[in-house]
């Protein structure tokens, strides 16, 4: 997997969240820090999905300007 800020290697990581008291999968870029774990990921596919129907009009709209 490369990073998405720097393109970079990330690899796998565990961290403890004291708040939830559980071990946390993660992945950690090797260059620039960056951390993504399962919901930073689900929520940049959500804003993605948004920031796309937003430019093409929504679900059932269609710009026939070009």
């Amino acid at each position: 997997m490369t990073c998405q800020r720097c393109h970079g290697l990330m690899h796998l990581a565990k961290w403890w969240d004291d708040i939830s008291r559980v071990d946390v999968w993660m992945c950690a870029c090797i260059n620039c820090g960056d951390r993504i774990d399962r919901r930073i990921l689900e929520n940049r596919i959500e804003q993605c999905g948004r920031q796309r129907r937003a430019h093409h009009g929504g679900p059932g709209i269609h710009n026939i300007t070009g």
